[in-house]
């Protein structure tokens, strides 16, 4: 008579495979902006950075600066703002259309509906939808996975 070993018991489990996710270029004649924003535990200190790239995934245009002091949810929140304001303040991109993306699913539901955002945020996540309405910008939550490059470019800031 066997014993069963964790591999015997786990197959029987109903575990779903790991999906990697990668990112993916935007279509010709978008451009992609993908936004991150990290704070320190503490929230003393926090940083955001963006990149934007082509249809051929090419890095056109970056940004990474300190945010200010707050909660995380605030970090993430600048990075939006920042880089809606970062990319349609330059003449290069006028020409494209904008898919932002965010792996802060707070920061996206906020943005969308702006009904569920706390009094203390309600400017900033009004600025963002007013923008991203306005300039007609597909918003659309992520994976961390599909925003590590944005992520790294950011933490580096924290160190």
């Amino acid at each position: 008579m066997t014993v069963p070993v964790v591999a015997d018991i786990s197959s029987s489990l109903n575990i779903r495979p790991l999906v990697v996710q990668y990112w993916q270029a935007p279509p010709v004649g978008f451009l992609k902006l993908n936004v991150d924003g990290v704070m320190l535990s503490n929230g003393s200190k926090g940083d955001i950075g963006g990149l934007i790239r082509d249809s051929c995934g090419i890095w056109l245009d970056k940004f990474s600066h300190p945010s200010d002091p707050g909660p995380p949810i605030l970090a993430e929140l600048l990075a939006i703002d920042h880089g809606l304001t970062f990319f349609f303040a330059n003449e290069k991109f006028v020409k494209f259309r904008l898919i932002l993306e965010c792996d802060c699913a707070v920061a996206v539901e906020w943005i969308l509906n702006p009904s569920r955002c706390p009094s203390v945020f309600k400017h900033l996540v009004k600025r963002c939808k007013d923008l991203i309405d306005a300039k007609s910008v597909f918003l659309r939550l992520i994976s961390r996975s599909i925003n590590v490059e944005v992520d790294c470019l950011v933490k580096k800031g924290t160190d």
